[in-house]
């Protein structure tokens, strides 16, 4: 009977944990959730912008890439991207599947980011 309810326990406990860093509605439409530092922006824009996240935690992965340390992500040059600081991303995949770039949901952090805490 401890064991069922240490269990149990664990089980809600890490449950509320994903909770807390991912949003389940935004979570639907994408392939993948990530949760990440934004590093840097890169001079790349045109349509889109890319920067560079670091990868610090896989949410959901419905695709068989293994993420590196650190992957691109895309989004519309007249919309906001990844903020400063650490953030959950809803993205899809932008290019091949050898490419390191993915694309936020949307193209916008609006439709493709949650949870962000403030830059250190």
């Amino acid at each position: 009977m401890r064991t069922i309810i240490f269990l149990l326990i664990t089980f809600f406990s890490f449950s509320s944990v994903f909770a807390q860093e991912m949003n389940s509605s935004l979570a639907k439409n994408a392939q993948v959730v990530l949760r990440v530092e934004c590093t840097k922006d890169i001079d790349l824009c045109d349509k889109f912008c890319v920067q560079e996240v670091k990868v610090l935690k896989v949410l959901k992965n419905e695709t068989k890439y293994t993420f590196p340390d650190s992957i691109r992500v895309s989004y519309y040059s007249w919309e906001k991207g990844v903020p400063k600081g650490i953030s959950t991303i809803y993205v899809e995949k932008y290019a091949s599947e050898k490419s390191n770039l993915w694309k936020l949901i949307g193209g916008k952090a609006k439709t493709g980011v949650s949870h962000q805490s403030q830059a250190k």
